[in-house]
């Protein structure tokens, strides 16, 4: 089940959850399956206790948020927060590609990164700030909002449609910039092949590293990573021993 979310306000949010709650409560009723006995929310952010949510960018919350509680009272059901780069990375490694690896990491075009070692999470009080995406890839790329120049930021879709729009001379939002680039428009596919050799930069620095198996890359910008595969390899091996491994990695369907 889907629902729009219009409204970022923590209310509006724990009433589109009980809906959706009631929505798969119904229809697990109806196909004779159990009822729903808890809830997980996977958000962007910074999360306390797997309970409160501290930080959450996207949702435009920068003061705490009991929503753990706040989920519970609603839909009567015990309910955990959890990071969402820390949920795709252990689905990955309970369902997915990550299945009996030794150590696994997920790195998204937002910037975010997980890892994980003998499929348990790698655990640091800050890991849920996106500090990766403060990581060099570019000394000519463009500069961050906290006055970085070329950093991993640049792999996110606000600071790709700046570039872009830089780049056509006129505004241009990151949905224009996918379209032209799947179109194979010229400037397009040069600012593609320019992100994927910084993002080749960065899973190089975290292979270098963090020395994982394999890495996901993942994000509902991942498409980006495959119309321009070969800069993004290029940019691996740039920053790579010419005897070393290949590196292991994956681009994820969303």
């Amino acid at each position: 089940h889907d629902l729009e979310i219009e409204d970022t306000s923590p209310q509006t949010v724990v009433t589109l959850i009980k809906q959706l709650t009631i929505d798969c409560s119904d229809e697990a009723e109806m196909a004779g399956w159990p009822k729903p006995c808890a809830v997980g929310i996977s958000l962007g952010g910074y999360v306390i206790d797997n309970a409160v949510v501290t930080f959450a960018p996207f949702m435009h919350w920068s003061q705490p948020v009991e929503l753990s509680a706040m989920v519970h009272e609603a839909t009567g059901l015990p309910t955990g927060i959890y990071n969402d780069i820390d949920s795709l990375v252990v689905d990955a490694c309970l369902f997915g590609s990550g299945v009996g690896l030794d150590s696994f990491a997920v790195l998204t075009f937002g910037v975010g990164y997980s890892l994980t070692v003998n499929g348990e999470l790698v655990s640091c009080p800050d890991k849920s700030y996106g500090l990766v995406g403060h990581i060099l890839v570019d000394p000519d790329g463009p500069r961050c909002v906290s006055g970085h120049k070329g950093c991993a930021q640049c792999l996110s879709d606000n600071s790709i449609a700046a570039e872009y729009s830089q780049i056509i001379g006129h505004p241009a939002s990151f949905d224009d910039f996918a379209r032209d680039a799947r179109a194979n428009k010229p400037q397009a596919t040069n600012l593609v092949n320019r992100t994927c050799f910084r993002l080749g930069t960065l899973i190089a620095t975290i292979a270098n590293l963090a020395m994982p198996d394999k890495i996901m890359i993942a994000g509902e910008s991942s498409f980006i990573a495959k119309l321009g595969i070969d800069n993004l390899r290029n940019g691996i091996n740039m920053y790579r021993h010419s005897q070393a491994a290949p590196v292991d990695f994956e681009i994820a369907e969303h």
